[in-house]
Formats: C-alpha cells, sequence, structure tokens
C-alpha cells in the first residue's frame, strides 16, 4: 500500500483490525477504506474509481504526499525525539 501510494496510484483498502491501512489512509481524501469482508463495499469503491478517474487521479496525487510524510529525515527525526526522550 505504502508504496503504490508514493508512486501517486490510488488505492482501496481494508480497514482491518489493527488499523494498519486506517492509520495512513484518509478516506476520500487520499485513499478510500472499505469495511473487512465487505465485498459489496469493495466493489463500490472498484466501480467509483474506473467511472470517475478525476476523483483516481486526485486520490493518488494526495496519496504521493506519503513520500514527504514518510521520508527518511522525518522518521529519523521521530527516532531521535524518541530515543531522546528516554
Amino acid at each position: 500500500m505504502l508504496e503504490a501510494m508514493a508512486i501517486g496510484l490510488p488505492c482501496i483498502c481494508t480497514d482491518c483490525d489493527g488499523g494498519g491501512a486506517r492509520e495512513i489512509i484518509h478516506d476520500g481524501e487520499n485513499g478510500l477504506l472499505v469495511p473487512k469482508g465487505d465485498k459489496e463495499a469493495l466493489s463500490q469503491a472498484i466501480e467509483r474509481l474506473i467511472l470517475n478517474p478525476e476523483f483516481a487521479e486526485k486520490l493518488g496525487r494526495s496519496a504521493s504526499g506519503i513520500r514527504e510524510e514518510l521520508s527518511e529525515e522525518k522518521i529519523i527525526e521521530q527516532w531521535i525525539g524518541f530515543l531522546s526522550s528516554l
């Protein structure tokens, strides 16, 4: 998911327990989240992107911001901050 987002692909992810995708994807802004096990919601999300290429492109552009959000520099800063607080 992160690699796809980083290159600007619109992503549809399952909102699984444990929260991986929901921590990154803001539904309708930088991707789409569908409930776990909901085949109809998944089908509707896929159809939404196919029928709305402008919306899919907007999601992809927003998704590519993950490169900056999770850049090496930002992660290093977070680790330094965490380790300094110990």
